[in-house]
Order: structure tokens, then sequence, then C-alpha cells
């Protein structure tokens, strides 16, 4: 309780500076200022009080996709709610879930606003997501009888490092689980070098090789029907992918589109003032300007990524050339798109590895590379198949973990 205590009081200090960090962000994106008293614990009142909430803490972006399939198989009898912090993650949350489920932002993690929200909420059990460790949180919810889980664990090895500054915190919250679901048996040790009980941890696999189909949009004309894509770019990276694309222009190798996905789509204007630094011509996804007569389009949207990897001829997947951490490759590999991955791919270590292992993807380290590999697979029809072929067979392999995963929480809930 000591730990928890100085944790909150640290908290309490930081408060104003997670408060203008919001209002930062939300000059840029006024989504961030969306719902914001659910982040101080209000706005969670239900239209009607139930005793079946279940709700599923996915922090951002690929979070969120990542629960697709798990939401799909939860027994209508529940009544779901998805809780994120990002901005990504509250529009494609929405996106996807909005028509039948409420979408809010997860309150801090400070008890006035913890208590709250348990308060008014009364979920029957807590979901968090992957490396989702809230420790009054998961305290308060156990203090109340609530059950938490942890889906899809996943540590890395950078992570392990920082928890283990505040290994006393982290071994009460993980033990204060009902169950942590694990990937794989590497992710499985280093919890346990936090300090979780062995009898907390299953094995499951990752649930995102259960990916499920969107209902892919029309782009109809928008975008030309051959394209080569750069997806996930963070700020740093951009720089090199467009540098690539100019390479491969000059060669006169490929005479095609080239498509530019950030991370964070409110990024896109400023990615156009970098490809007039390379003197290349950019359109922003939404506007009218017709493709014909410019090299790049830039998506400034969410909600058609999945469109994208069904059409391009090979994906780079980003955060993968600086140290991000990487982002899903299971995504571009479900629609059949070749995909190219770099180095820095802690996020996804082992799903990357077997991907690399099984000629499934190919590794590029730098610039000089995601050229070259560009140019390989445009070049190579056989190459540009088998990566798929592999990366699809993979993907089959896999699939599974997800009603693994559900079934077991539902025993526990049911049985209460």
């Amino acid at each position: 309780m000591l730990f928890l205590f100085l944790y909150q009081t640290f908290f309490l200090l930081l408060l104003p500076f997670f408060l203008v960090n919001v209002i930062y962000k939300g000059l840029k994106n006024k989504t961030y200022l969306a719902q914001f008293s659910n982040r101080l614990g209000f706005g969670f009142n239900l239209s009607k009080k139930s005793n079946n909430v279940i709700v599923i803490h996915a922090v951002s972006l690929g979070e969120v996709i990542g629960i697709s399939n798990l939401v799909s198989k939860i027994d209508s009898s529940y009544e779901v709610m998805i809780t994120v912090n990002t901005a990504t993650g509250f529009e494609k949350a929405n996106e996807l879930f909005g028509s039948n489920h409420k979408v809010m932002y997860a309150p801090w993690d400070f008890f006035l606003f913890v208590k709250k929200f348990l308060k008014d909420v009364r979920p029957v059990c807590i979901l968090l997501f992957e490396t989702e460790i809230w420790p009054y949180l998961i305290h308060e919810s156990r203090v109340l009888g609530v059950e938490v889980f942890l889906l899809n664990g996943r540590l890395s090895v950078k992570s392990k490092k920082n928890y283990e500054m505040v290994k006393p915190l982290i071994t009460n919250a993980l033990n204060n689980f009902s169950k942590v679901f694990v990937q794989t048996p590497v992710h499985a040790e280093r919890f346990r070098g936090l300090g979780i009980l062995k009898d907390k941890i299953m094995i499951v696999g990752s649930m995102k090789y259960d990916i499920e189909p969107n209902k892919i949009q029309n782009l109809g004309n928008s975008l030309p029907d051959e394209f080569i894509l750069a997806a996930s770019t963070h700020k740093g990276e951009d720089e090199i992918v467009i540098e690539a694309f100019k390479d491969l222009k000059q060669e006169k190798l490929f005479q095609g589109h080239f498509v530019l996905a950030p991370r964070h789509p409110e990024r896109a204007k400023d990615l156009q003032n970098i490809c007039l630094r390379f003197g290349l011509n950019s359109r922003l996804y939404t506007n009218k300007q017709s493709f014909d007569d410019v090299d790049i389009t830039i998506i400034n949207v969410i909600g058609v990524m999945d469109d994208l990897f069904q059409r391009s001829r090979v994906t780079f997947m980003g955060g993968s050339l600086i140290k991000r951490g990487g982002h899903n490759l299971i995504e571009p590999a479900y629609f059949g798109s070749p995909i190219l991955i770099g180095p820095h791919t802690f996020n996804f270590e082992e799903i990357v590895d077997e991907f690399i292992s099984s000629d499934a993807a190919l590794l590029v380290r730098n610039k000089i590379e995601l050229v070259n590999a560009y140019r390989d697979v445009i070049q190579d029809e056989n190459l540009a198949t088998s990566l798929s072929s592999n990366a699809k067979n993979i993907i089959k392999k896999r699939r599974g973990s997800t009603v693994i995963q559900l079934s077991y929480i539902m025993d526990i809930i049911r049985n209460k």
C-alpha cells in the first residue's frame, strides 16, 4: 500500500502536465478534447443501470484494431464499453464500434477519477490490452470484486526495464489480475521476472492473428489502381521513405503512384512540406485534386487502411526504421500486400522474427535497402507472390487466441 500511495502522490503532481499535454494536442486535433470529462472520471453514466458491463481498454489505434474480433464475439447479453487514450484510437473505435457500443476516453489513473468511473459503470470485468498496467484501476477494481484481465499480454525488453524501476508497485498490480494472458513463452518469462505468480499466467498466442476484414470501402477514383505504400510512418522516418520513392522514380523503374499514410493523420500537411523539399508534388487524400499530376498521395483520414493494403503492390510498415517499435504487419499480410519492415520492431518482436524467418517479409535497415526491396518486389512477381502466400500461411497457422482468452473470461464472470 505504501508504493500505491507514493504512486498516487506522484500522479497528483503530474496531473497539471497531463492537462497541458491534452490541451496542446487538442489544438492540433480537437478529438483529444472530445469528452474531456471522461479523463476525470465523469460522463460514464449509462442510459440504464446494468450489471453486465464489460469494459475493454485499448489505448490507441493498433490496440483498437486488435480487439475488433474480440468485441464481435462477446455475448450480446453483455454491454460493452471501449475506452481509449488517444485521438486516433477514439476515432477508430467509433468507426468500428460506435454504432453498437459506447466509446469513451479512459479516466486517468488517479483514485478520485477511478472511483467515480467504477461507481458509475459498475463493470462485471475490465479487460486491459497488451501492456496496459494501471496500478490504481487494478487495485480498486479488485477491492470492489471486479475481475480484471490482461489480454494479449506482451512485455518488451525496454518496458520490462522501465517496470523494474517500480517493481514493488508493478508486482502488486500484476498479482491483482484475475489472469494475465501472454503471447509467447518469452513474454511469460519477462512477466515472471517482475514477480507475478506462476498460476496467474497463461500462454495463448496473439489475438492479432484473428484479424477479420472490415467492410472494404469503394475508393473509386480517389487513388490509382497501382501504387506502392508506406504505412504508419513517424516523424524522422517520413523523409527516408519519401527520398526512397524519389530514387525509384528517378530510376524510371516505377512510374506509378506512391501513397504515404502517417501513423498520425494530423501530420499530413507537414509531410506535404517535406515532399516539396525533395521536389515532389503531393496531394492530400481528401482533396478533390486529381492524382494524375502528383507523385504522392498523403492519407489524412482514418478508416481506409484495409483498402490500401488490399490494393498496394508492396507495403513498408513504419515505426521500424526509427526506434518506435514497429506496427502490426498482420494487417497488410491478411490482405495480401508484400511487406517490408525495418529493424526496430520490439513491439512485435516474435511476430516479425517469424515473418522474416519464414520469408514472409523483407527486412530493410536503411534507405538504400528500402529502395532495393521496393525494386525487388516490383520487378519480381514470383517474389511478391511468395511473400504474400507465406504471410497468409502464418496467419492461418496462428489463429484462435481470441476464442481461448474469451472462453476463459466468460467462464469466470458467469460463475461469479
